[in-house]
């Protein structure tokens, strides 16, 4: 805390725009410093009343140190960034977290892979506008903002999801980074043309389940049989393949599953084009819109 409070301006003395060094180590030690108008033994006794005035309390090191470190000045900008690494690498148990990384693992809602009306009919270009363009961007949003300045700022989301995943004080942020990583992978799986039930995939599926056919069949059967909202999945689980369900923000990652394709039963991913026929809506995704290249890449 004492790190954080010491970039607000009233730890500043007034008029001054420079942080000196002995700024930084007070604030990295987690102690304020002295106010230069107070003579050194005076404040050495105030903060140890065993010393007399006269004493040295610093060691030779430190006083080597403060000759070195006075020949620096850092401007407020520097003297926060400076403060904020010594934030981060306490909040990741030693692990200094760069800016770089940062910046690289940040969190946003990435572009669609196609324009909005590319999958239409099977899901029109309103759907997507309010359900990739609202309801998917809002949960990035919300994810960003709740990792901002904690141990989980510049981890990438999956890795975010599992780490909260079993944790009920970061229930918000499991529901949020899930729903953001869930959607992603909903929206990657998708062809703009009609997707060909062919390849690699189409061969695993096949043996899996008999046919395409049954595989659809069984996929609408576990998407009806979802109460509420969630999703249906395929997934890999020790090199054989399955269909699970999964309630609401739910993810097979923090099961140890391999997702492999997944049809998004919320209502807000069908209502507008099918209203309340659920299974319509997963009938036609497989059909029309799976990509099977990616669903082979992903095995």
């Amino acid at each position: 805390m004492l790190l954080q409070e010491s970039c607000r301006e009233r730890d500043l003395p007034p008029g001054r725009g420079k942080v000196t060094p002995a700024e930084i180590r007070a604030a990295q030690q987690g102690t304020r410093p002295r106010n230069p108008a107070v003579p050194a033994a005076q404040a050495a006794q105030s903060e140890s009343p065993g010393l007399q005035a006269g004493e040295d309390v610093n060691s030779n090191r430190e006083a080597s140190m403060e000759s070195k470190f006075d020949q620096l000045t850092l401007d407020r900008r520097t003297f926060c960034k400076t403060v904020a690494s010594a934030v981060a690498v306490a909040a990741t148990g030693g692990i200094p977290v760069s800016s770089d990384t940062a910046a690289t693992n940040a969190i946003t809602n990435p572009p669609l892979p196609y324009a909005d009306n590319s999958l239409e009919p099977t899901i029109s270009a309103k759907t997507v506008s309010f359900h990739y363009g609202k309801h998917t961007a809002l949960y990035y949003t919300n994810t960003a903002k709740m990792i901002a300045g904690t141990a989980y700022a510049g981890m990438a989301l999956r890795d975010v999801v599992v780490a909260v995943a079993k944790k009920s004080e970061d229930a918000g942020l499991f529901n949020n980074s899930a729903q953001a990583w869930n959607h992603s992978f909903y929206w990657e799986q998708f062809t703009a043309g009609k997707g060909k039930f062919e390849g690699k995939a189409a061969v695993a599926v096949g043996s899996a389940f008999g046919s395409y056919d049954k595989f659809k069949e069984a996929m609408v059967k576990e998407g009806m049989g979802q109460f509420g909202s969630g999703w249906v999945w395929l997934v890999g689980n020790k090199g054989t393949l399955k269909i699970v369900k999964t309630s609401n923000a739910a993810t097979p990652i923090t099961e140890g599953l391999n997702p492999l394709l997944v049809v998004d039963v919320w209502e807000h991913a069908y209502y507008l084009d099918y209203q309340n026929r659920r299974a319509d809506h997963i009938a036609a995704v497989l059909d029309k819109l799976v990509d099977w290249s990616v669903v082979a890449k992903r095995m």
